[in-house]
């Protein structure tokens, strides 16, 4: 579960048993569940959004209902008012964590539960209005105004959305277009998936599965989310005198690349040559892929409060990366 882009290779080898031992997909589940509870109560938001995420790649190949990863998504979404938890304090990750997975759920789950996605869309929505966030003013980039000369009077905040309100606007883009993508790998849309695998089409699969999500829960308190405070970051433009892409991607295709560049720094931070070798194996068919990669690293090292990794790192990142990809190692020698 630690590799942000395969959730769908692991749900897929989960299917590929629990069809034959149901004993295992209830297994998976349950160890999952608790996992996911021990992440959020030791405040880990990245390995909690991966375990999220399977889950949800798990009710693609009907491992466990649709309705069960649903209930899980509200239960996290109501959290911050059922436990009275500040935005800063908890209420913005839970809210994160629950529209961040949504993009894990396939076509045929959109169409068939339109009506839950746009419920868990309006609540998102209700958060963010009635949250009080006076930490964004601090979080907004500087500028000089034009002909200034940089001193304080000529400076002003440009406003910027943080990454829980870029993830709605992205989810929202998603939607009116049914759901499709290309930033993540969809195995569970393949034509030949069932046939592969040997399971036919819209066949509960493993009855253990569904079992164990009807009958666990989560135990995180308060006090386990008051911890550790979190506020989604804001994410820097990079000047755009270079910010441009001949073949352009949508908007949401755009932050779930970010999305994934974020996760792969997140879990391969003590190793550099992984990092790189995991962020050039993203599942992005685009002419522009190397652009798009660098000018992804390049905001994120610019994001405030502060990047997932220091500013050092992300200069060693690049220095992997040229010497991995080919298409700029013979250049370079």
């Amino acid at each position: 579960m630690h590799l942000p882009h395969k959730s769908s290779i692991y749900a897929a080898f989960v299917v590929g048993f629990a069809r034959k031992y149901a004993a295992f997909g209830r297994k998976v589940v349950e160890k999952t569940i608790f996992e996911l509870d021990t992440a959020l109560k030791g405040h880990r938001p990245t390995q909690a959004l991966l375990l999220l995420r399977f889950l949800a790649e798990l009710a693609n190949v009907s491992v466990i209902l649709p309705d069960h990863l649903f209930d899980l998504l509200q239960h996290l979404l109501t959290l911050p008012a059922q436990l009275h938890v500040p935005a800063n304090e908890g209420g913005d990750l839970c809210v994160f964590l629950a529209l961040a997975t949504l993009p894990w759920i396939n076509s045929p789950i959109f169409t068939s539960h339109r009506g839950r996605i746009d419920t868990l869309l309006e609540q998102a929505v209700a958060h963010m209005q009635s949250r009080e966030a006076p930490w964004k003013r601090a979080l907004e980039p500087v500028r000089s105004a034009e002909g200034g000369s940089g001193s304080g009077s000529f400076l002003s905040a440009v406003p910027t959305p943080d990454r829980l309100e870029t993830l709605y606007e992205a989810l929202q883009s998603m939607a009116r277009e049914d759901w499709k993508c290309k930033a993540i790998l969809r195995l569970s849309e393949s034509p030949n998936f069932a046939k592969e695998i040997g399971v036919e089409g819209g066949e509960e699969t493993a009855e253990g599965g569904n079992a164990a999500m009807s009958g666990l829960s989560l135990s995180v308190s308060g006090a386990d989310l008051q911890r550790r405070p979190w506020v989604p970051s804001v994410c820097c433009p990079i000047p755009s005198t270079i910010a441009s892409v001949d073949t352009p991607m949508p908007d949401y295709d755009r932050w779930l690349v970010d999305e994934l560049c974020w996760c792969t720094v997140s879990t391969f931070s003590g190793d550099l040559n992984e990092c790189a070798r995991q962020l050039l194996r993203l599942p992005l068919s685009h002419p522009q892929f190397e652009y798009i990669l660098v000018e992804t690293l390049l905001t994120q090292m610019l994001t405030l409060p502060y990047p997932p990794s220091l500013p050092i790192f992300y200069f060693r990142l690049f220095q992997h990366l040229a010497l991995l990809q080919k298409s700029i190692k013979t250049p370079l020698e």
